[in-house]
């Protein structure tokens, strides 16, 4: 890795070739820069040190610093809005973004003007969830569950119950809670 040092007080950079430099007598600050690279994942902030070694007339002198990468990405999780004719699935595709790695995914509903009866059987039915364009579904059993780093889209489907009743378009909520370890 490269980085510059300063014996000037960064008014000139010099790159560190990994050897030894002079410093003068009585120079009492040596100014160290190094870049560190943004990327776009959520994820804890990040330390790393640097040691500096002073030989001074053949006796060592060592001492280090540690530098922490302060995390600038925000992950988010967004649900649209979803519309079905009563009787079919209820589809919601989630978009996740900046995901760290290790994250999970909390789904929740809610009633709005529909009723659990109207849009997820009084058997208990779940709905499903899939990690892979709809390949796959995986019943939903209300714990969290991985989702991958990065960015990602989770479809998700909910049956609604046919009934026989005439009624006003009918209301629930789908919420998605996003745990991003960064």
């Amino acid at each position: 890795q490269v980085f510059q040092y300063s014996l000037d007080g960064g008014t000139t950079w010099t790159d560190y070739t990994g050897t030894a430099f002079a410093v003068n007598p009585g120079d009492s600050t040596v100014n160290v820069r190094i870049d560190t690279i943004d990327d776009s994942i959520d994820e804890a902030d990040e330390t790393f040190t640097l040691t500096g070694t002073l030989n001074s007339n053949g006796t060592d002198y060592t001492d280090l610093g540690t530098a922490t990468i302060t995390d600038n990405d925000t992950p988010t999780v967004t649900v649209p809005d979803s519309t079905a004719v009563e009787g079919a699935n209820e589809t919601f595709d989630i978009a996740i973004t900046g995901a760290a790695a290790g994250s999970t995914l909390t789904l929740t509903t809610a009633d709005g003007t529909a009723v659990d009866a109207d849009y997820l059987a009084t058997t208990g039915q779940v709905f499903q969830y899939s990690l892979d364009g709809g390949t796959t579904w995986t019943d939903y059993t209300g714990t969290a569950f991985a989702v991958n780093p990065g960015d990602s889209t989770i479809n998700v489907r909910i049956d609604t119950i046919d009934d026989s009743v005439d009624e006003a378009d009918e209301t629930f909520t789908l919420t998605g809670t996003l745990n991003s370890n960064g």
